[in-house]
């Protein structure tokens, strides 16, 4: 069975500056990933802050030569989560508990694969108040951790319901010129990629698109090739 890398206690929004969240952890080893999936030398796709897991457990199923990994800071989604991937063949998917911000390096660094993509789907915005901003998922640190972790010709792909967020991204990004190129999200008809891996986590939903489009709410999407 997948266990989680720390157990939290369960709330819908967390403050990831929270003593608790900051915690290091040691780098996961090798020998885990061996016993989590039959093939941990396949190209693995992280989504960070995956919530219920769904768009996973979907994109998972279709690409099985590919491998999973949800990132959660909210322990009760992984754990129930996991108790879906245990059952699913073939063994290409997990979750894991953890501050991406924080431990993400440590988490990935005996991944012994590809590491080819990242997704972050509708962070928490924390934009009320400006003294917020600095819990944000996504900011300068995050995406140089990223570019760091996902070698040229990598995907990251990012959609969120809140204009502000997205412009936020694009400020960030600003900040990092020539490490992220964004591209186009229809497929070009070429040869499969990572970014195609990208594109396809864009198209299947999740559990906040299914709420968007039963309330005819606008979902802004990007997808961005590391270079």
């Amino acid at each position: 069975m997948r266990v989680s890398v720390y157990l939290l206690r369960f709330r819908q929004h967390v403050n990831p500056l929270s003593h608790k969240f900051q915690r290091q952890i040691d780098p996961i080893s090798v020998t885990y990933w061996n016993e989590t999936f039959d093939d941990s030398r396949n190209p693995l796709f992280v989504d960070i802050g995956c919530n219920r897991g769904l768009m996973l457990r979907t994109l998972s199923s279709h690409e099985t030569s590919w491998n999973f990994l949800g990132v959660d800071i909210r322990d009760l989604f992984v754990n129930k989560s996991n108790k879906q991937a245990d059952i699913a063949a073939p063994r290409n998917l997990a979750y894991l508990c953890c501050n991406a911000n924080i431990h993400l390096k440590n988490v990935l660094h005996n991944y012994p694969g590809p590491i080819c993509g990242v997704s972050v789907f509708f962070p928490d915005p924390w934009h009320q108040k400006k003294r917020f901003a600095k819990r944000r998922v996504i900011n300068n640190k995050f995406l140089e951790m990223i570019s760091e972790i996902i070698p040229s010709g990598g995907c990251f792909a990012f959609q969120t319901d809140v204009v502000d967020v997205a412009e936020y991204l694009n400020e960030d990004m600003a900040e990092l010129p020539g490490r992220f190129k964004e591209v186009s999200i229809q497929n070009n008809g070429k040869s499969f990629s990572s970014l195609d891996i990208g594109r396809m986590a864009l198209e299947t939903d999740t559990e906040r698109t299914l709420s968007c489009r039963a309330n005819n709410k606008l979902v802004i999407q990007k997808l961005f090739e590391l270079t």
